[in-house]
């Protein structure tokens, strides 16, 4: 098991309706998608604002990709934290420097979940620039840690207008 990330470059409006069987085939049919917005990260899916079903525009572009186990994920976000510059803090644990900060470059990526939510496209723009400003660190890094890098730099670029970026 891991973490997946799935992309889309544009989100349609809510649906109200309760999850059944019927919903469940509109959702297969890749017509509309279940979001849940985490409540331990306010703010990170906006302009998203409630867990449900929403449409995906038959023009949206969607991008998936596997972000790694849940361990290695977290051992690629530590290594994004120190490439970010945060303080190591303590045991080599550069995220746990920026979970302390509170604010920074990436700090809504490496201060979200490593299993499930959703990052909307406000966040996903802050997200993006801070992806294209530290791409030239990032390239000097390992083969796995570049491709990873990369990948989320797409999906966050894509999801910037309008999109959502889906972990789970």
């Amino acid at each position: 098991m891991g973490l997946d990330i799935t992309a889309y470059s544009k989100i349609g409006d809510f649906i109200e309706a309760e999850i059944t069987d019927a919903t469940d085939a509109l959702i297969d049919a890749r017509k509309a998608r279940l979001l849940w917005v985490n409540p331990d990260f306010p703010g990170r899916a906006d302009p998203i604002t409630k867990t449900g079903v929403y449409a995906i525009p038959d023009d949206a572009q969607k991008f998936h990709f596997c972000a790694g186990s849940y361990s290695g994920y977290n051992q690629w976000r530590n290594e994004l934290a120190r490439i970010a510059g945060y303080e190591d803090a303590g045991e080599k644990r550069y995220d746990r420097g920026c979970w302390a900060k509170g604010i920074g470059p990436f700090h809504e990526l490496i201060d979200f979940s490593d299993c499930e939510g959703v990052i909307g496209a406000d966040v996903a723009k802050r997200l993006a620039v801070d992806f294209c400003d530290f791409a030239g660190s990032a390239m000097q890094q390992n083969n796995d840690f570049t491709r990873t890098y990369l990948d989320f730099m797409h999906v966050f670029r894509m999801a910037e207008h309008g999109g959502v970026v889906i972990f789970h």
